[in-house]
């Protein structure tokens, strides 16, 4: 294997280099990549050196020094263990890095549901009642484009801040139209249609700014990891969209602002451990402009993609 290989060479040099001299007045060291041989003048002095070889088995090299000569024992252990300087390297890892000050990721995502909250109900109120969403289809996706995170403090806190667009739908379980450039925002029943899709989407420009806590920076996968912050948003887009069938399917898309809110804030948090990590999101800004719409406000829930 390429390990014995390896090993065999070193300790061959080791043997021809002891040679040479009557005794070691230090300890001599012998490095090449994962493999470290450490030999000392303490006859009694045992140093344990793991090497792991191409099929990933782990072997324990044991070298025992006794005057000039070299013993060596290599035996099969479960454990992966690698000792380098500075504990440099342990549990087969790079140990831990100086962590950036400055670092930069993109496409962060996060997908769940979201809905309206008006007065901790999840229905509005008349004369807006017929607006009440599908709780299990309305969906929430958020796109974060590029994100940086700031060092705070050895890693592990960090102020992230960035730039992304959050898609908002809210999915209509009565078949309304949204009537466009109506003020205030007015909807009528549709009688003559049943949708089998009529939701409202809404398109924010987003600007999260947020701080980060991560219990183990140089592993992600092992780190508990908690965020909280607040966002800001500016309206790109809305429409409402709808689908149903006559004679085939028919599909029509109203492109307006429904007298939906400019801009809005929100508080935002995220956590988890390792990949797994789910969020929320509470805008007490009003979903629609002040007595243009319904009072609402907008909740999100769900899971994050790729997480900072």
């Amino acid at each position: 294997m390429k390990y014995t290989t390896v090993l065999t060479g070193l300790i061959l040099a080791v043997q021809g280099a002891m040679a040479q001299q009557d005794s070691i007045k230090e300890t001599k060291k012998i490095e090449k990549k994962h493999l470290k041989i450490v030999i000392t003048d303490d006859p009694e002095e045992v140093r344990e050196v793991d090497s792991m070889s191409d099929e990933l088995e782990m072997k324990r090299i044991i070298i025992r020094k006794h005057g000039n000569k070299i013993d060596t024992l290599t035996e099969n252990i479960e454990k992966e263990i690698v000792i380098h300087q500075n504990d440099a390297w342990k549990h087969g890892r790079k140990g831990p890095k100086k962590p950036k000050l400055v670092e930069t990721k993109g496409m962060i995502m996060e997908l769940g549901l979201n809905n309206y909250l008006h007065d901790g109900s999840l229905e509005p109120s008349s004369p807006y009642k017929a607006m009440e969403a599908d709780k299990a289809r309305s969906i929430n996706f958020n796109l974060g484009i590029v994100q940086q995170g700031l060092n705070l403090v050895k890693g592990k806190l960090r102020l992230v801040y960035g730039v992304g667009i959050e898609f908002n739908n809210y999915r209509f379980i009565d078949d309304i139209d949204l009537n466009a450039d109506s003020r205030p925002l007015e909807i009528k029943e549709n009688t003559e249609i049943n949708y089998k899709k009529n939701k409202l989407v809404t398109q924010y420009l987003t600007a999260p700014l947020m701080l980060n806590y991560k219990s183990n920076p140089n592993h992600s996968d092992e780190s508990f990891n908690f965020s909280a912050g607040v966002v800001a948003g500016y309206l790109i887009g809305s429409h409402q969209k709808q689908k149903w069938e006559a004679n085939g399917t028919e599909k029509r898309k109203i492109r307006d602002d429904f007298n939906l809110s400019d801009f809005r804030y929100g508080y935002a948090v995220s956590f988890g451990y390792g990949d797994f990590n789910l969020y929320a999101k509470y805008y007490p800004s009003p979903v629609f402009k002040d007595n243009r719409g319904p009072a609402l406000n907008t909740v999100a829930a769900g899971i994050v993609i790729n997480a900072f």
